[in-house]
């Protein structure tokens, strides 16, 4: 081979090398992650390599900081994935794990709320919050909201039907009681400076009532039968 040939073949070469690792650099990055087993084992490492996905390995995805700290791990158990967030001490601090036994959605985009259903879809809990209202329900039984204008609760029967509601407010508590066709049949309230007892019949007015100033009547068809003081006219 000529002096010339191999000089013109190593500059090829050469410039082949060079217009390869400057191509190889144009394409997308390779993410580099830590992984470990968890709860935490023997650190190794890995190069996580991906486009639009990241790669898991089976012992769990370290999340650290600068300072190599673990903020989080992701991490699969028994298929499930889950996610683990470490305090400052590196404790595991908040844990979210994913099963078949039910869902927890949370969703902002119609205001802040959290929605637990068990495995048939059916809601257990769902937590609401708004710049006026926050509210929990637990299934249909028990409904729990604060508000600006005060705090109340209803609770219900087997089938969602309100039979005790707890109303809080500016003048006072009050506690009311329904029955089945949603009659009021009795009511506590605050009343002034002291409180009072009613009790109902199905769609008529008190048939007994008391006030804490020491008064009581018995009315029977809008006639009383029955009060303390003798004189109290009401």
């Amino acid at each position: 081979m000529r002096r010339s040939q191999f000089l013109a073949l190593c500059t090829v070469a050469f410039a082949g090398c060079f217009l390869g690792g400057f191509l190889a650099q144009i394409g997308p990055g390779r993410a580099y992650a830590q992984y470990t087993t968890f709860p935490p084992g023997v650190q190794t490492s890995a190069n996580i390599r991906s486009d639009n996905t990241l790669f898991v390995p089976d012992g769990g995805l370290r999340l650290v900081n600068g300072q190599n700290r673990t903020l989080g791990v992701f991490t699969v158990q028994a298929g499930d994935a889950g996610l683990v967030l470490f305090d400052s001490r590196g404790r595991p601090s908040v844990t979210i794990l994913g099963g078949q036994a039910g869902s927890v959605e949370i969703n902002a985009s119609m205001g802040p709320s959290i929605r637990m259903s068990g495995a048939t879809a059916k809601e257990g809990i769902v937590m609401t919050s708004n710049d006026t209202t926050s509210s929990l329900s637990l299934r249909d039984s028990v409904k729990i909201s604060g508000a600006n204008d005060g705090g109340r609760m209803s609770i219900g029967d087997p089938k969602g039907n309100q039979t005790v509601r707890v109303d809080s407010g500016p003048e006072g508590g009050r506690i009311t009681g329904y029955d089945k066709a949603h009659s009021t049949i009795f009511e506590i309230l605050a009343k002034g400076d002291s409180g009072e007892l009613s009790l109902f019949k199905k769609d008529s007015q008190a048939g007994f009532s008391a006030q804490g100033s020491g008064s009581a009547k018995i009315v029977h068809e809008k006639e009383t039968l029955w009060k303390i003081p003798a004189d109290d006219k009401n």
